[in-house]
């Protein structure tokens, strides 16, 4: 792709001094979505920690956007839209979703170096990732666990654990069940039906 045609070719414009004071904020912004991603792991319906972490990303959202890294702040859209749609109940986190956030924003801190370096960005698969990226709210839960494993796998270049894979699908298979398939209610007795107790002794 032509450097100039990418989405991300604003940032080159960017002055040094605002890249380095959004870096500077995005270490403690990095380590707020850790520790909340850490606590999700194994409390994944934990809706404080869900909106604490929806928070976290808002904020250095609003930070890239403040320093006018707007393709930053359009990376991170889609990530926080699905934050969202956890914290409402719509999707449910689970612990590749974590590592997909996180390797995400990484891959932000990335970006930023890169450009302080004064090097070409073109490596980052930046466009490739945010198309991917954009694809993800607004998707089923079984669509999200799928499309989570191939951006995994597009950032790292390695292959997800099929072991992991399988605990998660597992996992999955239960919360749905139980969320689409539980147990009905028993019927109502009809109006006019005598009660229990007094239906022995009219025999």
């Amino acid at each position: 792709m032509n450097p100039s045609a990418s989405a991300f070719a604003e940032l080159y414009a960017a002055g040094a001094t605002a890249l380095r004071d959004f870096s500077d904020s995005l270490v403690d912004g990095i380590a707020d979505l850790e520790t909340h991603v850490t606590r999700l792991n194994h409390q994944p319906q934990d809706i404080v920690q869900l909106q604490a972490l929806y928070r976290a990303l808002n904020h250095i959202k609003l930070n890239a956007a403040t320093y006018q890294l707007v393709s930053v702040a359009n990376f991170i859209q889609p990530i926080e839209d699905l934050v969202g749609e956890m914290r409402t109940r719509q999707l449910e986190f689970f612990p590749l979703f974590g590592e997909l956030l996180l390797l995400c924003l990484d891959r932000v801190q990335v970006l930023i170096e890169t450009l302080l370096q004064g090097t070409g960005i073109e490596s980052l698969q930046l466009d490739e990732l945010q198309s991917a990226l954009d694809e993800l709210p607004r998707c089923t839960q079984e669509q999200l666990l799928l499309l989570t494993i191939n951006l995994i796998e597009m950032i790292s270049g390695h292959k997800v654990d099929n072991q992991y894979v399988h605990e998660v699908i597992v996992d999955l298979d239960d919360y749905l069940q139980d969320l689409h398939f539980s147990t009905p209610e028993p019927p109502a007795p009809p109006p006019d039906a005598p009660p229990c107790d007094l239906a022995f002794f009219r025999q």
